[in-house]
């Protein structure tokens, strides 16, 4: 709050009161001085202590007051923001970078590199803009930042306000200030932290604009990504920043000026980030804590879930000591006599490197709350974690936290298969007022099967002309027919003429699926208007199928732009669609990176996709880990390929090939085809040629092309050639090659000729085949999961 004292009562009181009775004898004994002049006829003395008493008498009533209230607003501006020596308003040139500005020490001491958008940076302050510098995580954003105002000799000596409270910046720009800021540079090196606190509120950025004032942050891709999808004044705050990215292309070039080969290498593959404020030391102490510093480390893994929940707040300390006894049973550690607050202290001390104090596991915010080392969540990440635990989401739900800020953490908890939990956070944003989390209830309700209560609220909601409701209820109408079998035309009508109502109120995803039923009706013109509409409203969806639909109409260009724009919000389709793209290109380092960014975010394509990566490179213990994440969170692909993994092997282990057969069968309870053939080649390995064929043909019935060819050679064993020629036939138009060689074998047999087996190698993907006398099954298909291995 502002202090209200001004003038002398700024003054603390001891040193006013002695201050005041001195010059008040002062002033008696000049009085005193006058009186024996006149009488003792000493006009000197008269006047000499005449002059005293005005001079003590205007100190007291004039001099006094003014240096106290300059004092006094030296110590309310040092309060504020940080200040020079001097206690004024420093210049750039005067601050610290490391210590004031958030520019973080390096531990492998690499020189600055040019990022490439430096001079933007210094022309958009220069004309006043506000902008902000972002990139990963401890990717060098603040020292971009600073360091490109540095270059610049009149940006350096431009005065510079450090904001240290909330109401700083508000409170220095009133009328009755006696702070003038007027032209100063406004910098934050975690704008996230000020816009989701309320310290740069729109109607702040209109006066700072006013004022003169360029404001200057920097932010992560995650925070700007959460902010992106929010609602309310921190991402319309945001929108009036310029943004500049750290570029991505341009690692190796920084790797090239570091003498150290290891960090070179590791510095071209995951960037400067990973070599700063003790990343490596960190992950090194988590790994360490779990047997010297139990509850600590239990206490840790609480921090960095509460953060991949992506609700977007620090973690309250009582909420993470009320957790860490639940990841302590999971993880099995015995914290049975550990002082929780000497172990949350041991997390949170500073740990030196060269002489440097550089890191701490745990950061302390806003006094009462923790948030994780930023690079702890990779630490934890490559661990054989556990899923984030119920208690967490319990916690997420009753979180004090801008209910219009939930819409990303309940994503993450639909993503998590928490429905329950997402639907608890959309009813939270949606009774503030967020359309966005109106529509998602109305859609978690229909995917948890609870079609008649999203029916109705969607209709209740439409009713009142609700664009959100009006749009969600299209959906569950067109899905509803289409699930029902029913030919409608009245409920296609309705939806139809809904989503185009919502579509004209310009609510995003209704305007995102008008320009799709567009596209899908013929008329790709009138639906790439609607899908470009839905994009400059902010529907990430949207850009990638309007990129889609570029792509299919020649703009390979725009449409990559556009996915690289999506993948850059932190969607996780957007990063696992650029990562497929990459992939094709031969950029494997980056795909790998982007897979890594989408898993971490729940999205089990991603996570396949990974595995995939891994298999192709050899390290089947690396992919069988990923396989089984997958499997573990119901993904019939990753069923598939696990088990694939554990029986189409080399002389597999009895226990690994039943176990494989449970996968394969629990996948094909939700009709994936490529799973049931996977389970006739198990039944042909044992000779159970009636169960072989029950698969195959229920994987016909599903689809699958390799079961063609598969059946078709049951059938020429068992000497049903016709029949077998017609599958084999079939198999071949649909692409599978090794059905080629098999109806050759089979005709050379019903002529009395040898068998020529030298199409088979040509024929068989050995980085994926099932192999039985006549099969060879292909990868998933990039929709599936991404193999880079056979689109690089």
């Amino acid at each position: 709050m502002r202090s209200s004292r001004t003038g002398r009562d700024a003054v603390p009181s001891g040193i006013r009161v002695r201050i005041s009775w001195s010059l008040w004898v002062l002033f008696g004994l000049a009085l005193v001085a006058v009186v024996l002049g006149l009488f003792r006829s000493s006009p000197e003395l008269a006047v000499a202590g005449a002059a005293v008493a005005v001079v003590a008498l205007a100190v007291e009533k004039l001099i006094l007051p003014i240096t106290a209230a300059r004092r006094a607003a030296e110590r309310r501006l040092d309060e504020l923001a940080v200040t020079a020596r001097n206690r004024g308003l420093p210049t750039l040139r005067d601050l610290d970078p490391h210590e004031h500005l958030g520019v973080h020490l390096s531990i492998a001491k690499l020189p600055y590199q040019e990022r490439g958008i430096e001079a933007s940076i210094r022309r958009a302050v220069g004309d006043g803009q506000p902008v902000v510098v972002v990139g990963p995580p401890l990717e060098g954003a603040s020292r971009t930042a600073v360091q490109a105002l540095l270059d610049d000799d009149l940006l350096r000596r431009r005065r510079v306000v450090v904001p240290k409270t909330r109401d700083a910046v508000r409170e220095l720009l009133e009328s009755d200030s006696p702070f003038d800021i007027g032209g100063a540079i406004i910098f934050f090196s975690d704008l996230g932290m000020a816009l989701k606190s309320g310290w740069l509120a729109p109607d702040v950025m209109d006066r700072l604009a006013k004022n003169g004032n360029p404001v200057v942050g920097t932010l992560n891709v995650k925070t700007l990504a959460r902010l992106s999808l929010a609602e309310g004044e921190p991402a319309a705050a945001l929108g009036e920043f310029r943004q500049l990215r750290i570029p991505k292309d341009d690692h190796a070039r920084i790797a090239e000026s570091i003498p150290d080969k290891e960090i070179a290498r590791g510095v071209r593959r995951w960037g400067p980030g990973a070599y700063l404020v003790g990343s490596r030391q960190a992950a090194s102490l988590l790994r360490s804590s779990r047997e010297t510093h139990p509850y600590a480390y239990a206490l840790m893994r609480a921090v960095v879930d509460w953060e991949r929940t992506t609700i977007g707040i620090a973690i309250p300390v009582e909420t993470a000591h009320r957790l860490a006894p639940a990841y302590a049973e999971r993880l099995g550690l015995d914290v049975a006599g550990c002082d929780a607050e000497l172990e949350l202290q041991w997390a949170e001390q500073w740990r030196p490197n060269a002489k440097q104090r550089v890191f701490r596991l745990i950061q302390p915010e806003d006094g009462s709350a923790v948030t994780p080392f930023p690079l702890l969540e990779a630490a934890v990440r490559n661990e054989n974690r556990t899923d984030i635990p119920a208690e967490v989401w319990a916690e997420i739900v009753e979180a004090a936290v801008d209910p219009m800020q939930v819409g990303p953490a309940a994503a993450r908890a639909l993503a998590a298969g928490r429905e329950e939990t997402a639907l608890a956070l959309y009813d939270r944003a949606a009774a503030a007022g967020s359309m966005r989390a109106e529509y998602n209830a109305c859609i978690t309700l229909w995917s948890m099967g609870r079609t008649d209560d999203a029916q109705a609220r969607a209709r209740a909601g439409a009713a009142d002309a609700k664009p959100a409701a009006m749009a969600a209820l299209a959906l569950i109408l067109r899905g509803t027919t289409a699930d029902s079998g029913e030919a409608s035309a009245d409920r296609l009508a309705e939806a139809a003429g809904l989503e185009e109502a919502a579509a004209q109120a310009r609510f995003p995803p209704a305007m995102h699926m008008h320009g799709l039923a567009l596209v899908d009706r013929g008329d790709p013109d009138a639906g790439e208007i609607w899908l470009r509409r839905a994009v400059a409203e902010g529907a990430v969806e949207a850009m990638l199928t309007l990129a889609a639909l570029l792509d299919e109409r020649g703009k390979a260009e725009e449409a990559e732009l556009l996915v690289s724009q999506a993948a850059e919000s932190g969607w996780a389709p957007a990063r696992y669609r650029l990562a497929l793209t990459r992939a094709r290109r031969g950029d494997l380092d980056e795909a790998e990176q982007l897979l890594r960014d989408a898993a971490h975010d729940g999205f089990i394509p991603a996570t396949l996709g990974l595995a995939e990566m891994a298999l192709a490179a050899g390290d089947e213990e690396t992919a069988e880990r990923g396989f089984r994440e997958a499997a573990r969170a119901g993904s019939p692909v990753g069923m598939f390929r696990l088990g694939k993994l554990l029986a189409f092997v080399p002389n597999p282990q009895a226990a690994r090939v039943e176990e494989a057969r449970d996968w394969f069968a629990k996948a094909a309870e939700s009709s994936h085809s490529p799973s049931f053939t996977a389970l006739g080649v198990l039944c042909e390995r044992v000779g159970d040629r009636p169960g072989a064929e029950g698969n195959y043909r229920e994987a016909i019935r599903l689809g699958d092309a390799e079961a063609l060819n598969n059946l078709a050679g049951i059938l020429w064993q068992r000497g049903d050639l016709e029949e077998a020629e017609a599958h084999f036939r079939a198999a071949i138009a649909k692409g599978v090659k090794m059905a080629q060689v098999n109806l050759g074998n089979m005709l050379r047999a019903q002529a009395g000729e040898p068998p020529d087996y030298s199409g088979a190698e040509a024929a068989t993907d050995p980085n994926s085949a099932i192999f039985s006398p006549h099969t060879a099954e292909p990868l998933p298909s990039a929709e599936e999961s991404p193999s880079p291995s056979s689109i690089a």
